[in-house]
């Protein structure tokens, strides 16, 4: 937000993506290797959104940030986490209870 405020004078944006997982061939083979073959169905059985992100959903948010729609937007970062509920996770994400 620091830098977003130093060049917002320069007439320059600055504004974040945090992605969890995301449905990616190089995700994909990561979580095959370390989950087995049905880690999409897993992740979204316990996902509150009940859906993996994929690149498309990033590509819209990306797409929004740069058209003149978010003209106003700056310092912001948006977390796009399916597997994230704020002040709540799922349990094998070390969570005592389930959030759904």
């Amino acid at each position: 937000r620091h830098s977003a405020g130093e060049l917002m004078e320069h007439g320059i944006r600055l504004n974040a993506v945090n992605v969890g997982w995301c449905n990616t061939p190089s995700e994909d083979a990561l979580q095959q290797e370390q989950s087995g073959p049905d880690w999409v169905v897993a992740a979204e059985s316990v996902f509150p959104t009940g859906k993996l992100l994929e690149p498309e959903d990033v590509a819209v948010t990306v797409g929004w940030l740069l058209s003149d729609g978010a003209s106003r937007v700056t310092g912001t970062c948006v977390d796009m986490h399916p597997e994230l509920v704020p002040g709540c996770l799922p349990r094998q994400f070390g969570a005592a209870a389930d959030c759904k």
